[in-house]
């Protein structure tokens, strides 16, 4: 069994989400797509930090910043996710 989770962690706010899959590629999908729920779900501020780890080993982290425009910018969180998904399609 392959256990995964994806965290968020904010100033004032922290959330995870995690689960089972029987292979490493559909936990890391499964991880992905948390990561990515919970960075745009929660709409995490600047400085929100986002973790996936797989059977314990941290696989991914990114944090939330902002945009040259001072929006906040997810961009990093999502980054993160399409390289997992890629990973697993590979």
């Amino acid at each position: 069994m392959i256990v995964w989770t994806a965290a968020m962690t904010a100033p004032d706010l922290a959330r995870s989400d995690s689960g089972c899959a029987f292979t490493r590629a559909a936990a890391a999908s499964a991880a992905a797509e948390a990561a990515r729920t919970l960075v745009l779900a929660c709409c995490a501020p600047a400085g929100s930090e986002v973790t996936v780890t797989i059977d314990g080993h941290l696989t991914a982290r990114a944090t939330v910043g902002l945009s040259s425009i001072g929006h906040i910018d997810p961009t990093p969180v999502l980054d993160i996710a399409d390289a997992l998904d890629e990973r697993t399609s590979a």
